[in-house]
């Protein structure tokens, strides 16, 4: 859709216009809006239309409506999105109040580009309320940056300032009978589709869930210290995004409260001596007397620590939750999972989708505390994942990711760091992205949206033509040039593994040409994956050792020479035996060396590997997996035995592994959207019971097996054409499921 046609659409917005406060080009800008009416009768429905610059808590009649309204500018060039829901509930007989906090960052960040001016655009046609200076808005000053000279982590939230003693005739500014003379009518900016806000479409994803207001776990509190604080710490009881909420006594006198989380400081990852980011913090101004805080924006974490000088009481800890909101009947009444009697996989499970849940906002962020942006390569495991554990509505996010990926495509190249102003070329994980186990496939596979795998083409064949063909008829690298990395893991074989996954991409660029029908591009595909597949054993093949380009043993590189069909049938023992000695790369890519060695038919190395690398994550005393096996671990520094938790503590495809016991164990295959084979492999556990999410529902079923015969019970709750096949020591022939239960007795061996 072009920024044309999205102007074009005059049926929204048609009579609102883009309201503001005077002067609506400064940065770090927060402004309240307020809009009185009196019902006689609350309609049944009253579908409101909402964007801001750069987003919005919207309360009605004193109820928090929306938190964390808005979008981040810029997945389709030249416009921005909009929010709508229904507001009835909200609604009263007599006298109601729509109430407003909206901001304006005025810079490029998170996971949005700078429109170039704040604005306000609502509308309710129920209510023939649209956003017109009726709209009654105050510019508050409490709210500022706080520069405190830490180092910001990239696209992460700037730290807030708030200054209670500025607010002056605020308190109950949300409610419907709120009155004080300070607000002002706004001011007209433009109507919609006007520069340069462009035009607008609706945001792809739900809005974000946010709970009731609720108290935090075990609270501590500290003797003071030598400047006379008191430092209180108060437990969440798991990692996430969480809005305190302070009931504060403060003496007279100028008092100033912080407020942070335990993951406030991140490391970087893989470094020898680690640099520090900081992520968002809260700074309170307090006034005399009794008060409440309430932030308007969330911190990342499992615990708040908050500072405050002897005198200040704290009386009250509590805090509002914020998450993506993936849920759906089929989760409500079926919580995905796999169980095979093994403790460590079900909480590995359990614990790789909670991580990545917490990283699902507008984008799917690395982690919360450093990089809050969308990284291509690291999406493609959290994709996989989250084909067989999320809800079409969880699932949304990451085909919005790939379309971001497909719009920021430009001069050849991929970006990461994307939409949010911090894009950056890494060419070997955007050809991890383009591969057989990408985001785009992923994408099309669960989901089977043909329109994106179209126009996914060009931009592909685009890209992997910017490499060459050398002298022995392999791929010439271009990674080391342009300093990007496969790994932050060690012993990486960059040659090997760039031909690997450059193959691996050529296979799905001509598998989705193929699909759309497009055969401009098949000479291309076909003449460098048949020089590479040709010339790939001479150049890498060591006898008795496997692949290498240098003679040592890389175990992702040679994982990818089997998921490509690089790697011949006949090297597959001593590819097992490299894999069970060879233990040096991250959790993402340790998703394919498990992978691969369930394509070998080594499920017992696959679950034996899987349980040696991830047990420490597992076990670690925190809700949430590391970004590296390392982290958590002591380091050297010049003072001698400093902890030093290298890396972030929360990573959203830290857990990509768990993909692989939904795929081989459980069986569960994805086809262009449409149908599900359900292929299970017996040898790596007896007994197996899953569920996990797919288009239009869900999956769940047992595998009991006891000598050669297994007991199969497949629950299909779902549309789709599913099929039950048994892998190569089986004789019988497919088997179409019926919806609902269906149960099988399966002869094996």
């Amino acid at each position: 859709m072009s920024s044309q046609t999205i102007i074009e659409n005059t049926e929204i917005f048609s009579a609102a216009k883009w309201i503001w406060a005077e002067d609506n080009s400064r940065q770090n800008d927060w402004v309240y809006f307020r809009r009185k009416f009196t019902l006689e009768k609350p309609p049944k429905s009253a579908v409101a239309r909402i964007a801001a610059e750069s987003g919005y808590n919207l309360y009605v009649n004193g109820r928090l409506a929306v938190f964390c309204g808005g979008l981040g500018r810029e997945s389709k060039r030249g416009c921005g999105y909009y929010d709508e829901l229904d507001l009835a509930e909200f609604l009263v007989k007599g006298e109601n109040a729509f109430a407003l906090l909206c901001r304006y960052d005025g810079r490029d960040g998170t996971d949005s580009l700078d429109a170039g001016a704040a604005g306000l655009l609502f509308e309710c046609g129920e209510l023939g309320i649209h956003s017109d200076p009726d709209f009654l808005c105050y510019r508050t000053d409490a709210f500022s940056p706080l520069d405190d000279g830490k180092e910001p982590a990239p696209n992460a939230e700037r730290p807030l300032r708030y200054d209670y003693t500025k607010e002056g005739q605020i308190a109950g500014v949300y409610g419907a009978a709120y009155g004080a003379g300070i607000f002002v009518p706004s001011v007209v900016c433009g109507s919609y589709g006007d520069s340069p806000w462009g035009g607008l479409i609706k945001r792809p994803i739900p809005l974000f869930k946010f709970s009731d207001e609720q108290r935090t776990g075990r609270l501590t509190k500290s003797a003071p210290d030598e400047s006379g604080n008191i430092t209180y710490t108060a437990e969440l009881g798991k990692y996430c995004l969480a809005a305190p909420v302070l009931d504060i006594t403060s003496p007279a006198g100028l008092a100033v409260i912080g407020v942070c989380t335990d993951r406030y400081e991140c490391l970087e990852s893989g470094a020898t001596r680690p640099r520090s980011y900081f992520n968002r913090r809260l700074e309170y101004v307090c006034s005399e007397g009794k008060q409440t805080f309430s932030s308007p924006v969330f911190l990342a974490g499992t615990k708040f620590i908050i500072k405050a000088p002897q005198g200040v009481k704290i009386s009250g800890i509590s805090y509002i939750e914020t998450s993506y909101d993936f849920e759906s009947e089929h989760m409500r009444d079926n919580a995905f999972g796999f169980d095979c009697g093994i403790k460590t996989l079900s909480r590995l499970t359990q614990k790789a989708v909670d991580s990545l849940a917490v990283c699902m906002r507008g984008v799917v962020w690395n982690t919360p505390e450093r990089e809050r942006a969308t990284r291509i390569g690291g999406l493609s495991g959290a994709a996989e994942l989250a084909s067989y554990t999320m809800t079409d509505s969880g699932f949304a996010l990451f085909i919005k990711c790939a379309e971001d990926c497909l719009t920021f495509f430009e001069d050849g190249a991929f970006y990461s760091g994307i939409p949010g102003g911090g894009k950056f070329e890494d060419a070997a994980m955007n050809l991890l992205a383009l591969s057989e186990r990408g985001i785009f496939a992923a994408c099309y596979h669960r989901a089977g949206d043909a329109d994106m795998l179209r126009r996914f083409i060009g931009p592909a064949a685009a890209y992997l033509q910017n490499w060459c063909l050398g002298a022995d008829g392999l791929i010439e690298p271009r990674v080391e040039q342009e300093g990007g990395s496969f790994d932050a893991g060690a012993n990486v074989d960059a040659k090997l593994l760039e031909n690997c996954l450059y193959y691996s991409a050529l296979r799905f660029l001509r598998y989705a040409a193929d699909k759309c029908g497009v055969s401009e591009y098949s000479g291309f595909t076909d003449a460098v994956a048949e020089s590479i597949k040709n010339n790939f054993a001479d150049a890498f093949y060591k006898p008795g050792s496997g692949y290498s380009s240098d003679g040592r043993f890389d175990e992702r590189a040679n994982a990818w020479a089997v998921i490509a069909g690089l790697a011949a049938p006949e090297h597959s023992a001593e590819l097992i035996r490299g894999f069970r000695l060879c233990m040096n790369c991250s959790p993402l890519w340790e998703n394919y060396v498990i992978e691969a060695l369930c394509m070998l038919r080594a499920d017992s190395d696959a679950v034996l590997r899987m349980l040696t690398r991830f047990a420490p994550l597992v076990n670690a005393d925190c809700p949430a997996l590391f970004e590296d096996f390392g982290t958590g671990v002591s380091l050297p520094s010049e003072s001698g035995g400093i902890f030093c938790p290298s890396g972030a503590m929360c990573s959203s495809y830290s857990g990509a592994a768990v993909k692989n016991l939904f795929r081989y164990f459980a069986g569960l295959r994805f086809t262009d959207g449409a149908a599900v084979g359900v292929e299970p492999s017996f040898s790596g556990f007896s007994d197996v019971e899953f569920t996990a999410c797919c288009k239009g529902g869900g999956i769940s079923g047992s595998y009991r097996g006891r000598n050669n015969r297994v007991d199969a019970s497949v629950v299909n709750k779902t549309d789709l054409a599913v099929t039950l096949v048994l892998g190569e020591n089986g004789k019988e022939k497919p088997v179409k499921l019926a919806k609902g239960k269906n149960k099988f007795v399966l002869q094996i061996g």
